[in-house]
């Protein structure tokens, strides 16, 4: 577990460095390094994997299987189809996988964010990028999204389009972003923001989601469900309900006054987060869905921090946001826990090992 801290203190140097030449350096070196540490992980390292692995395998043998739709989509196996191609070899599966998964929020957090180490802090410490070992089909439509955004906010909305189509094919809950095209030009006012969340609560409370959920339920049961403790989750989703928003009203409150279109563009994202979110507790598989947006807290926390004044209060604020994000950082991704069939955290990152260690695989 000790790779990760080492990740942390890592982009803490992001903090020192100054001149542009000199921070792009860095983002590159912090960059390749969380490309290393996804693709050189040991095959336990990840709860999907048990998964994802005979899947691969299975694509790699078999074009028919490649082909034919099922959960997985289409686009998804023709990645990995593509990438056997030139090698079966897991390591090597990983390492493309992580490519895709890492590059795309990377680059985005370093165009959009106004202090690249301390997004890259909260990427992190958050646990998204630990996400990436374990949920590999939803981070790359994760990722998809990302590029949607940035489609958007340069205006070119049939690009958006297609790339919501494909980040959709490839992981269904990814459906809310079609959303995000009639938030676009909506500039967020506390009553635009509070309406839809109070409703959200509402509807997740008095009408429960259940025929929607059910259908969820059905389509994701592949065996972890059983091994879920979910009165845990619906006690971590109200924390994770309460923390959005949090997030969300603070950042609107430092964004108010100088709020640019894109700000307030960020803003809306996270509010859709704060809106599924409300689901969880009743649901913990729309947690998976809300993951897809209350990522955008990578841009949204660097970017409302940089309006406060003076720059003393300005370090304070980032200070207590960083023992914040390491307490939860600390409490659910190092903390093991008995999830029914190893000690591990949810995402079952932890222990971590590399590939070359001598330790199980599966």
């Amino acid at each position: 577990m000790l790779t990760y801290w080492i990740l942390i203190c890592l982009t803490l140097f992001g903090f020192l460095v100054r001149g542009e030449r000199n921070c792009n350096l860095y983002f590159i070196f912090v960059s390749i390094v969380l490309i290393l540490i996804s693709s050189l992980r040991g095959e336990e390292v990840g709860g999907d994997l048990n998964n994802y692995l005979p899947l691969f395998k299975d694509i790699e043998r078999s074009w028919s299987e490649t082909l034919t739709y099922d959960k997985y989509g289409l686009i998804f196996k023709l990645y990995i189809k593509l990438s056997t191609l030139i090698s079966g070899n897991t390591t090597w599966l990983l390492f493309t996988t992580s490519l895709f998964n890492l590059i795309i929020p990377l680059r985005f957090m370093k165009k959009h964010s106004k202090s690249i180490w301390l997004s890259l802090f909260i990427y992190i410490t958050m646990s998204y990028y630990t996400n990436t070992f374990n949920s590999i089909r939803s981070s790359m439509s994760l990722a998809c999204g990302m590029i949607v955004v940035d489609c958007l906010l340069e205006g070119k909305k049939k690009w958006a389009f297609l790339w919501a189509l494909i980040s959709v094919e490839i992981h269904k809950s990814m459906f809310p972003i079609f959303i995000l095209f009639f938030l676009i030009n909506k500039k967020p006012t506390i009553w635009k923001l509070t309406i839809p969340i109070i409703s959200s609560i509402i509807i997740a409370n008095v009408v429960g989601l259940t025929p929607f959920t059910s259908i969820l339920n059905a389509y994701y049961d592949d065996g972890m469900l059983s091994r879920m403790d979910f009165s845990e989750m619906s006690s971590k989703g109200y924390t994770l309900l309460t923390m959005d928003i949090a997030i969300l009203y603070i950042s609107f409150f430092m964004m108010r006054k100088k709020m640019t279109d894109k700000d307030g563009f960020f803003i809306n994202l996270f509010m859709i987060a704060t809106c599924l979110q409300a689901g969880a507790p009743m649901f913990s598989l729309i947690t998976r869905m809300a993951f897809f947006f209350s990522v955008y807290m990578t841009v949204i926390l660097p970017n409302a921090l940089s309006y406060i004044k003076p720059q003393q209060v300005r370090r304070l604020c980032i200070s207590a946001m960083m023992i914040i994000c390491l307490a939860f950082f600390k409490i659910t991704v190092m903390t093991p826990a008995d999830i029914g069939f190893r000690n591990s955290n949810s995402q079952c990152t932890i222990p971590y090992y590399f590939i070359w260690e001598n330790l199980p695989k599966l």
